[in-house]
């Protein structure tokens, strides 16, 4: 079952993360979500996507991509397309 944790790291200024504590199969679902994903790398939402998606796989060694034998990504269809953040979106908001 998953568990999340916020964590604050306090310092000249205070830094938020999340922990989160998956077991392969969640982990594997969240791989094959993630491998849906689409929109510009860099300029939307989705430019989090590979750094989630790669320590998913080269940490935690988890199976992920379209293609990948007997994935759970095979087991979907379509996209999850983000658009560009809007330009009066600040630097924070776009994250």
């Amino acid at each position: 079952m998953a568990k999340a944790v916020s964590i604050e790291k306090q310092g000249t200024l205070t830094e938020t993360t999340v922990a989160l504590t998956l077991s392969l199969q969640e982990a594997e679902f969240l791989a094959a979500v993630l491998a849906r994903i689409g929109g510009d790398p860099l300029n939307s939402p989705r430019k989090h996507q590979k750094s989630i998606s790669y320590a998913l796989h080269d940490d935690a060694g988890v199976r992920w991509g379209i293609g990948a034998s007997r994935h759970a990504s095979a087991l979907s269809e379509g996209r999850i397309m983000f658009d560009n953040y809007p330009d009066d979106w600040t630097e924070s908001e776009r994250g």
